[in-house]
């Protein structure tokens, strides 16, 4: 009883640990990406909001606004590139004809998978363009050691035959990497 009590705290704890740890600049990707999407389209149901981008130069992680311009200009090419396509009504008759009968549309499936995995490969390569961009101009050691932790994760994303999920857990891990090896070099500039 014990064990299960502690796994289900331990679990609990893990959970409230990723809540928190979204940046401010995650935050304003994620609400600024659905406003973007919907963006003067009455009755507009935004979908889930890829993952947030790295911050380039002149943004802050600590920033909501940063994350939030983003996210809307990403909205907003995003909805510009479906032309509308995207109907959220329409999308879910096309998965089921009736409250009972699931219709097995592997070509609607196909074609979703087909376009998160571009997505996924588009941010990966924003990713690489600014890790490389660090590793290049960076001349402190512990932060190049720092930013290849991140850029180990990153090199996963394009290993060939990589699971979508896991690709996309790769990005986080590299995010998530890349962040925190920035925020470590800031606070020994501040000391120093």
């Amino acid at each position: 009883m014990k064990t299960i009590n502690f796994i289900t705290t331990a679990l609990f704890l893990l959970i409230i640990n990723t809540i928190q740890s979204q940046s401010n600049f995650d935050k304003g990707f994620d609400k600024g990406y659905k406003e973007g999407f919907c963006y003067e389209k009455p009755a507009c149901v935004a979908p889930i909001s890829p993952i947030s981008p790295i911050p380039k130069s002149g943004e802050s992680a600590d920033s909501y606004t940063d994350g939030y311009n983003r996210g809307f200009q990403r909205g907003q090419k995003t909805q510009k590139s479906n032309n509308g396509s995207i109907d959220n009504s329409n999308r879910t008759s096309t998965v089921t004809t009736s409250k009972y009968e699931a219709i097995y549309d592997y070509s609607y499936y196909m074609a979703m998978t087909k376009n998160k995995a571009q997505k996924i490969y588009n941010l990966a390569l924003e990713y690489k363009s600014i890790i490389d961009k660090n590793l290049k101009t960076v001349k402190d050691k512990k932060l190049r050691m720092d930013i290849y932790d991140a850029k180990y994760y990153l090199d996963k994303v394009f290993v060939n035959g990589v699971r979508i999920g896991d690709a996309e857990d790769y990005l986080r891990k590299t995010k998530k990497l890349y962040n925190k090896a920035i925020r470590k070099y800031n606070k020994r500039i501040k000391k120093d």
